[in-house]
């Protein structure tokens, strides 16, 4: 049987990597995985996602909720240090997404056990036990830190330090006058005597015992959250858990937790690609709640980097993976875009364009958190002009792609009736606006591909065919549809644009031109242009840009999302000739790549790719910084990107008429893959041996 537990004996390693790497969540609140003893020098955070505030003119990002798991103990009046432990244990267990530590010192073991609950979203629990090897007298300090870190702080205008029987609170008021409440009850075994206590900015109860040689003591903490304008008064939720006790709220969590792993995730014969399938799996899954009414941001719920807000990783790199476990969530998802439409109105009207602009960085209401100078210089501090933000226009497409792609998998057309329809005859209609005719020609001039290097180019390929396909798709539906919503649309101007969107062919050589003039730049390699870099964390499109080095994959993502429009020997061409060429500065980048690798039949590369997605979070070498903004976190888009490459790439997962086929092409001593799939509201189970294939509908699975 796999055993899939991530493990550290030794928290001498990277905090703040580790902070990251054993994450624990449900989709609404992130629990980074430090120490109990940990304070905000040590980057603890409990994220809540979706919630957002702006402290002046710094950046809005999500909040950090205050620590309810702040503890400490002393012995003999002396402080315990995690560091003088002579054995140690940070264990992540994916399978029921909880938290264990264990310290052994010469006197005594401290254990701890943690969870966000999959089963009532605003509630967190711990066991913190200390068993003693001698006969000692123990103090322990333990309760809520507000003295949080904050990367664009400070967010409270107000902490509220608060005690109502058993209950301690912790009430903050945010800079946007939102108002978060943290319930906590603490439950000992048995104490000697407890006292409460006020440090600077905690809010502490101070438990001594004697425990005889063998003896341990148990302190259970329950924590409910509550963020809205009303503070609650009976304090019925937290005294609820407390009611039910640790045990059960555990158990209850895990065995839901791992009926939702269990269905996810895919078997094979390596347990390699098992275990780092699982964790990315796992990253996946802490970020599932129905109760999110925003998107996932592209550093999930580890931290407040990035500004917690939404970018095209959703659509293109993680929605299939939910289209293909939770149909419902990936519709949540949909719907969010849906819901945001007016943001995108309001930023094509702002630059002048008709239709729907959406955001390239995306928060709660749509509005675009992407900053004109989005990076700054490593050695000056001084910030540079970037061009994510108004440029990146096939950011609209990638919602179109994902739209049509959920209709694919589901059938479900009632999202066009919940506004689809309308939000993709806005992006054909910003499309329209924002192209050029020369000649009877469209172009679409000024943009940013996915690159990003390369700024403010002319007829960026993968833009062009994302922006033809929308257009496409659109006109269809509108066809079908349109007439049923009143809808109005320029049928000869949409399908002018289709016929006549300038597209870049492959030269004599099979290679597409990534935008215009890109074969004239400078050939340098990537070896060549670090010499070039002034300090380590130099962005690197300062000195990229004159080059043909580009940070991920551009052509190579067009030829992936759409693979029928190009010969095998176009796509050989293009991979030779970028390949080498490609940075890989986004965690993005390896598995286009990889599932293009797996295409052409390189199922080795393919492997290789598959392994560098999955292992952004338990890689510690990373890129955390951009000039000197701090781009650190976890990495869900990547682990969509490993499980493509897995059900896409080496399953071959391909959907065609309404039918979904599966060609597999199983990477060396590999014999056998499985997974359980929904498709068009049916749930089946797939099983790979020796590229034989068998699928069988599961008929308790019906949705």
């Amino acid at each position: 049987m796999n055993e899939y537990k991530v493990r550290s004996f030794n928290y001498q390693e990277d905090r703040i990597f580790n902070g990251n790497k054993f994450l624990i969540g449900n989709g609404l609140y992130g629990l980074r995985g430090t120490l109990d003893e940990f304070t905000k020098k040590d980057n603890v955070g409990l994220l809540a996602s979706g919630v957002y505030d702006q402290h002046g003119k710094k950046i809005r990002e999500p909040l950090n909720l205050f620590n309810p798991f702040y503890t400490t103990v002393y012995l003999n009046n002396k402080k315990i240090k995690y560091e003088d432990a002579k054995e140690f244990l940070l264990e992540l267990d994916l399978e029921t997404a909880t938290l264990k530590r264990v310290s052994v010192f010469d006197d005594l073991i401290i254990t701890s056990k943690r969870f966000v609950s999959s089963v009532h979203s605003h509630t967190l629990g711990r066991r913190y036990v200390i068993k003693a090897l001698k006969d000692l007298n123990i103090t322990l300090k333990s309760g809520i830190d507000l003295d949080i870190y904050e990367l664009n702080g400070p967010h409270y205008l107000i902490k509220k330090r608060l005690k109502d029987g058993s209950v301690y609170k912790a009430v903050g008021v945010t800079n946007e006058e939102k108002t978060i409440t943290l319930d906590l009850i603490q439950k000992p075994s048995s104490v000697d005597t407890i006292r409460d206590i006020k440090e600077p900015l905690k809010l502490l109860k101070e438990f001594n015992v004697f425990l005889s040689k063998g003896e341990e003591f148990v302190l259970d903490s329950f924590v409910s959250i509550f963020i809205g304008e009303k503070m609650p008064s009976d304090n019925q939720e937290v005294k609820e858990l407390e009611k039910r006790g640790f045990d059960s709220l555990y158990q209850e969590h895990c065995y839901t937790f791992k009926k939702r792993f269990q269905n996810a995730l895919i078997e094979t014969d390596n347990l390699e690609i098992n275990f780092n399938l699982a964790y990315a799996v796992y990253q996946l899954l802490i970020l599932e709640n129905k109760e999110l009414t925003t998107s996932i941001s592209a550093r999930g719920i580890s931290g407040q980097t990035y500004k917690g807000a939404v970018f095209w990783d959703t659509e293109i790199f993680m929605l299939p993976f939910y289209l293909l476990t939770n149909p419902s969530f990936a519709k949540n998802l949909i719907e969010y875009r849906l819901k945001t439409l007016k943001g995108a109105l309001d930023k094509a009207k702002k630059y002048g364009y008709k239709g729907a602009f959406y955001a390239w960085e995306s928060q709660e209401f749509g509005q675009d958190a992407c900053s004109l100078y989005n990076v700054s210089d490593a050695v000056s501090g001084k910030p540079i002009r970037t061009y994510f933000a108004d440029k990146q226009i096939h950011i609209s497409g990638d919602i179109a792609y994902a739209i049509a792609n959920y209709l694919k998998f589901t059938n479900d057309y009632s999202i066009l009736f919940k506004g689809g329809l309308k939000v993709l005859l806005e992006i054909s209609n910003f499309y329209l606006s924002y192209a050029q005719k020369e000649n009877g020609v469209y172009h679409l001039n000024d943009v940013l591909g996915p690159d990003e290097y390369h700024e403010r180019v002319n007829d960026n390929a993968f833009t062009n065919y994302l922006a033809k396909y929308t257009v496409e798709i659109t006109l269809n539906y509108l066809k079908s549809f349109a007439h049923l919503l009143g809808l109005q649309y320029d049928s000869l101007a949409l399908q002018d644009f289709i016929d006549n969107i300038y597209l870049p062919k492959p030269n004599k050589e099979g290679v597409i031109e990534q935008f215009q003039g890109y074969f004239a730049l400078e050939d340098v390699s990537i070896e060549q242009l670090k010499t070039r870099l002034k300090h380590p964390n130099e962005y690197w499109g300062r000195v990229a840009s004159s080059t043909k080095i580009i940070k991920q994959a551009d052509v190579v993502t067009l030829l992936v999302l759409f693979p029928d429009l190009f010969s095998e020997g176009i796509k050989r061409a293009n991979f030779a000739y970028y390949f080498p060429l490609t940075e890989h500065g986004s965690s993005l980048s390896s598995s286009m790549y990889g599932l293009l690798a797996i295409e052409l039949g390189d199922l080795d590369y393919g492997l290789q790719m598959f392994f560098k997605s999955s292992q952004a979070d338990l890689d510690p070498k990373q890129k955390l910084w951009a000039g000197k903004v701090y781009i650190g976190g976890s990495h869900p888009a990547s682990a969509g990107g490993a499980y493509k490459c897995l059900v896409f790439g080496f399953m071959g997962l391909k959907v065609s008429n309404g039918q979904v086929i599966f060609e597999p092409k199983l990477p060396f001593g590999t014999t056998f893959m499985q997974f359980n799939f929904y498709f068009l509201g049916k749930k089946y189970n797939l099983s790979i041996i020796n590229n034989k294939v068998d699928v069988q509908e599961l008929k308790e699975g019906a949705l």
